[in-house]
């Protein structure tokens, strides 16, 4: 029979269009609920760690110095990131300080797998936190006699034993970093703006009296400088002052009053990240390539190859940590994850590696595209997670990669 050439049309495009629809499907893996970046905060012996899944499901917990991670720490939810880790402790903050905003201090003390919320003021903003070796320091700026604010000191120990509050200095305060040289002494760098000139200072705070004795200032003609945070090094208190290219140091002598700006080795460019030991003995010095290690004189004593994305994240001891992502892997399964490395001072071998935070178990799903449409279509299967065939806990030998 001869078709109409009307109908033969039709049929021909009713072919044509079965062509180019014909569907094009696919398997994929992924994890249904991903790990966010974490927080590390290191101490002399344990390190705090805090993470989010994309979901919001906060995750606290300290991993020991053997790297064994401990479980997720008791704490109330509104504590999300640490403040500072002690010998056997670590201490956890409330909320977000943007320096301006007057709000409660508040605190949780996690210890021997006890938690106690300490409260330490009513109002508080530019909130400081230290660990000296012996007691946490807390420092806020609150309420003075005058209509500037009043820095104010309390301690803490590692027992939750609160102490006094101490009315440090009542000027107009601007920026307040802290530093210890973890044996007990606590110092505190001032920029404060009185009424006709800018002034910079170094106090040393006696811990258990509150008294007060000013150890450096600037020069009165010397223009202010922009800086970013405080801590102990070769014996000195350090100023770190921003520089896009160099993250200067200002080195203070505390005990002599005066101060110098040390130059690093000319091998040095580019640095992003000082991290200094815990007792200052070692400054850990991490480049886009590498990590140098610097005596007290700022000799380089060793260099780490380190690969770009793998920026340092602070010391443990004469070790140095990192973080490091692994993305989910197609053979084993094991679904994308953080490790926490500690790199061995003086060595090129890492001491261990443990996985600190994970995505969720893999899943399988299925994915179909309609050729000539952009149409898809997703079936995921969320009821048959794919169980990795080894799970690993606790550290991660080193030479497992």
């Amino acid at each position: 029979m001869k078709l109409p050439m009307r109908a033969l049309l039709i049929l021909i495009s009713m072919s044509l269009w079965a062509a180019c629809t014909t569907e094009s499907c696919h398997d994929y893996l992924y994890s249904h609920e991903r790990a966010n970046s974490p927080t590390v905060l290191s101490g002399r012996d344990s390190v705090a760690v805090a993470w989010k899944s994309e979901l919001g499901t906060l995750h606290r917990a300290l991993v020991m110095g053997d790297g064994n991670p401990g479980a997720d720490l008791d704490i109330p939810l509104q504590f999300e990131a640490p403040a500072a880790v002690g010998t056997s402790s670590s201490l956890w903050i409330d909320s977000v300080d943007d320096g301006l905003r007057q709000e409660p201090f508040t605190v949780a003390l996690s210890h021997d797998g006890v938690t106690l919320v300490v409260p330490i003021a009513a109002m508080s903003s530019a909130r400081k936190v230290i660990f000296d070796g012996n007691d946490y320091q807390l420092l806020w700026l609150g309420a003075g006699p005058t209509v500037d604010p009043l820095l104010h000191h309390r301690t803490l120990s590692e027992d939750g034993t609160l102490g006094p509050v101490h009315d440090l200095i009542s000027q107009r305060i601007t920026d307040v970093y802290v530093a210890s040289d973890s044996i007990g002494s606590l110092f505190v760098f001032a920029h404060v703006l009185p009424h006709a000139s800018t002034r910079e200072f170094v106090i040393h705070v006696d811990a258990a009296t509150g008294a007060v004795q000013q150890v450096w200032e600037a020069p009165a003609d010397r223009a202010a400088t922009s800086y970013i945070a405080a801590f102990w090094f070769g014996a000195a208190l350090q100023l770190l002052a921003y520089d896009a290219d160099t993250h200067g140091m200002e080195m203070i002598d505390t005990t002599m009053g005066a101060s110098t700006v040390p130059s690093f080795p000319v091998e040095i460019a580019g640095v992003r990240v000082l991290a200094p030991s815990d007792r200052g003995e070692i400054l850990f010095v991490a480049t886009a390539d590498a990590v140098f290690e610097l005596d007290a004189a700022l000799n380089i004593t060793w260099r780490h190859a380190l690969a770009a994305e793998y920026p340092i994240n602070g010391a443990l001891g004469m070790d140095w940590l990192r973080l490091e992502y692994h993305p989910l892997d197609s053979e084993t399964l094991e679904p994308g994850s953080y490790s926490l490395v500690r790199g061995q001072g003086h060595a090129d071998a890492d001491v261990w590696r443990t996985v600190i935070a994970s995505d969720s178990p893999t899943m399988t799903g299925h994915v179909c595209m309609q050729l000539g449409t952009g149409y898809a279509t997703r079936q995921p299967d969320d009821t048959e997670p794919l169980d990795p065939p080894t799970r690993r806990s606790g550290p991660i030998p080193a030479d497992i990669r």
